[in-house]
């Protein structure tokens, strides 16, 4: 019998000495390359600078850098914001730190809390800038996606479970491998994600998306645009309680003497055409006038100067349908911070209130009838894949 225990107890040994080293190696490495950027570790081109795989942790990696940076302005939404505002915009230079807190596929209730969170790690902050989108408020994408949790927000530090598994965690291990290959490959420029990489963020939480370059923008609007029609478009209702954190969000501003500046993304033309071939557009124009009553808001949609840029001679402005780039982005923020007013068409932004609401939409009414004139082709394409995708 003690021989047997005796036996027991060298093999714990054993594999005490060699585990505890190797799993402290493998820590040590984790908190080295901080695949996901939420462990403050130094940041060294060729080695750990390019970081893919935060691309899936977006709502992690923010929460974690909304507490080492304590922004004073934050721009809050789904990935319009994330990637068409740009948080180094010169008109924003006296209230920085400033921060995209822009969400991949999120919601209004996700922006609530996140304006929340910010508020809890700087009690001073002074701006959030709103981008809204028909797509958060839809009553059956309330719930927030898996990556979400609200046990990390209005918190000084990251969950303990959650540095513990950025550090020693087979995936993180797995990411640290990625990360440490991304770096390698292309070591001279730290803002380009390297060979395939589609999707990587950069310095203010800003996300840079890349496509095919050989894929038409025609193809890219009709990819983007099925994708709707299939999930966002396919089961739609007005959320009240989505409407109720934006009166929430108004409300914290008030609370803290935070400017609250918000505004409608300014997708283009065929994006809507989107909505109407989904028969939502009632709903869209009804989802306005609840906002108008809830708070002033600017208006970028329609079909203005911007968003109906003929599709095959767009090379700046749109990513594809949903997502504009940092050239609208910036005059998205000229117009609300009045800030270089001359560079904004006159038809691009409209300040609704309760009283301007009504003839807003009667004059997007004309301008689209206006836009159809000269666009039939773009109408058709999107009605047409409207009705494949329903039959």
């Amino acid at each position: 019998m003690n021989h047997v225990k005796g036996t027991y107890r060298r093999f714990n040994l054993v594999f005490l000495g060699l585990g505890i080293p190797g799993l402290l190696s493998i820590g040590a490495f984790n908190i080295f390359i901080d695949p996901y950027g939420v462990l403050s570790s130094p940041e060294v081109t060729g080695v750990n600078h390019s970081k893919p795989e935060k691309t899936d942790r977006a709502r992690m990696f923010k929460a974690a850098d909304v507490v080492r940076i304590q922004p004073k302005t934050v721009f809050l939404g789904n990935s319009r914001a994330e990637i068409g505002l740009d948080p180094n915009h010169p008109a924003l230079a006296d209230g920085r730190p400033v921060y995209n807190l822009g969400l991949p596929s999120s919601n209004i209730y996700e922006a609530r809390r996140y304006l929340e969170h910010a508020i809890a790690n700087q009690p001073d902050m002074e701006r959030a800038i709103v981008g809204l989108d028909f797509a958060m408020f839809n009553d059956h994408w309330q719930q927030p996606t898996t990556d979400f949790s609200d046990s990390r927000l209005e918190k000084t530090r990251l969950p303990v479970d959650e540095s513990v598994s950025a550090a020693l965690s087979l995936d993180a291990t797995q990411s640290s491998l990625q990360t440490f290959i991304a770096s390698l490959e292309d070591a001279s420029d730290p803002r380009v994600a390297p060979g395939d990489t589609q999707n990587y963020y950069i310095e203010g939480g800003v996300l840079k998306r890349k496509l095919p370059a050989e894929q038409s923008m025609l193809k890219r609007f009709q990819t983007n645009l099925r994708n709707y029609l299939e999930w966002s478009y396919r089961r739609y209702e007005l959320s009240e309680s989505g409407l109720d954190d934006l009166r929430q969000i108004i409300a914290l501003g008030q609370q803290h003497d935070i400017e609250i500046q918000v505004f409608i993304s300014p997708v283009h033309a065929v994006q809507l055409e989107a909505i109407r071939a989904s028969g939502l557009w009632s709903d869209y124009e009804t989802w306005k006038r609840e906002i108008a009553e809830i708070t002033p808001v600017w208006d970028f949609s329609g079909y203005n100067s911007i968003t109906s840029e003929a599709v095959d001679q767009i090379t700046d402005n749109y990513l594809e349908s949903a997502h504009y780039l940092h050239p609208v982005g910036d005059l998205v923020l000229n117009r609300i911070l009045d800030y270089e007013a001359e560079t904004v068409p006159d038809d691009f932004g409209v300040l609704l209130t309760p009283e301007t609401v009504e003839p807003h939409i009667e004059q997007i009414r004309r301008d689209r009838e206006a836009w159809v004139a000269i666009h039939p082709e773009q109408v058709d394409w999107v009605q047409k894949m409207a009705r494949r995708l329903r039959d």
